[in-house]
């Protein structure tokens, strides 16, 4: 009787210290759920200072429970500091790409400004280039033709009087002939005619070697 009394006591005495594993041990595994690598560690550091001497006929469970965790802390802690890594490494390629994202916005918008100055400025050079050249000047009237080359009908009264000891000889058309001649010619004639009335106004009939001169031309 005082035997069972005693293993019943053991027992309960055993289950309360099973009790006191779980909640003061194995609750560590709860505890280190979302926590990051710098939790981890110093959870790590809370189990390496459990002292199971006190749990007296189950210090080898304790003991073995106190390894079990601190072997599952440090495998989520070292995955914790791979993920952080890797969470590192992706943060710095992010701010990597933002940075060169925004230093090329800036060239460009640095080009687009420097583009827009030279354009202002070669609108104003040439603004200025042609407020310094001279207004052209207007075409020059063209010049009066002179009067003996105007289209007027054509004097020569003394052409035929000079010719008409030429042409008594030859039977006369009965109506007068007409003659085609280029404009040249007869821009030429008027100027002919223009000097002989000039040599005549100047009385070139009273000159020596007039009479010879319309004796030629009649030959």
């Amino acid at each position: 009787m005082g035997n069972e009394r005693a293993e019943r006591a053991k027992q309960a005495r055993i289950a309360k210290l099973r009790e006191r594993i779980n909640v003061e041990i194995w609750s560590f595994l709860d505890t280190a759920v979302g926590l990051d690598s710098s939790g981890l560690a110093d959870l790590h550091d809370a189990v390496v200072a459990i002292d199971v001497d006190g749990y007296f006929d189950v210090t080898a469970e304790a003991e073995d429970a106190k390894a079990e965790v601190l072997k599952r802390i440090s495998e989520q802690h070292g995955q914790t500091l791979e993920r952080e890594r890797l969470a590192a490494e992706q943060a710095q390629v992010e701010a990597d790409r933002k940075r060169l994202r925004e230093e090329e916005e800036k060239r460009a918008a640095d080009q687009r400004e420097l583009e827009e100055l030279r354009r202002e400025k070669a609108e104003r050079e040439a603004a200025e280039k042609r407020k310094a050249q001279p207004e052209p000047e207007p075409a020059p009237e063209p010049e009066p033709m002179p009067a003996a080359a105007e289209h007027k009908p054509l004097n020569t009264s003394r052409l035929s009087a000079a010719a008409d000891s030429f042409t008594k000889a030859t039977v006369p058309a009965p109506k007068p002939e007409t003659v085609t001649i280029s404009r040249g010619e007869y821009d030429q004639l008027l100027a002919d005619q223009a000097k002989l009335h000039a040599l005549e106004a100047m009385g070139v009939d009273n000159w020596s070697g007039y009479s010879a001169a319309m004796d030629q031309l009649a030959a």
